[in-house]
């Protein structure tokens, strides 16, 4: 807020709260994507 120059937190919130949500969309989407990669072998495992 104080960085941007709003006013006020609602204006920031209202502003670029979807923009954190879309980011975290996109970050579990790439997680996804990694969880059918190899499996990690544990040293226990052996």
């Amino acid at each position: 807020m104080e960085i941007l120059g709003h006013s006020q937190i609602s204006i920031t919130m209202d502003v670029y709260t979807h923009v954190v949500q879309d980011t975290q969309r996109e970050a579990m989407s790439h997680m996804d994507g990694c969880s059918g990669s190899a499996p990690v072998v544990s040293d226990r495992a052996r």
